[in-house]
């Protein structure tokens, strides 16, 4: 008789494809290991929602050379589909897959 009022728990994992994962823990406790496993450089966004209400959210920055990870408000606006190749350059990013070694932004050459 417990089961009907039983919290639904689930863990939305996206990947850098853009495809998600889902997860179903039992407790909110093994939802949060999971989701900070899951909190990889595989992956771009992980989320936990009790009942279907999202109620943690982290997104990864979308450096490529980048693996710190923020907490974000469960309803922001999500970025989706396959995660762009970014890189980081001297405080500037630079899109499209361009190498860093080629790039010549805010580097000078001195003799």
């Amino acid at each position: 008789m417990t089961d009907i009022f039983r919290e639904i728990i689930k863990v939305q994992v996206r990947n850098n494809n853009g495809d998600d994962v889902f997860f179903t823990p039992s407790t909110i406790l093994e939802a949060l290991k999971i989701a900070k496993s899951e909190r990889n450089p595989d992956n771009y966004m992980v989320c936990i929602a009790i009942d279907n209400e999202r109620t943690h959210r982290w997104d990864r920055e979308f450096a490529i050379n980048k693996k710190s990870w923020r907490k974000r408000e469960p309803d922001a606006r999500e970025p989706k589909g396959v995660l762009p190749s970014v890189y980081r350059v001297h405080e500037r990013f630079m899109a499209i897959g361009s190498r860093p070694e080629d790039l010549a932004v805010g580097i000078e050459h001195r003799a």
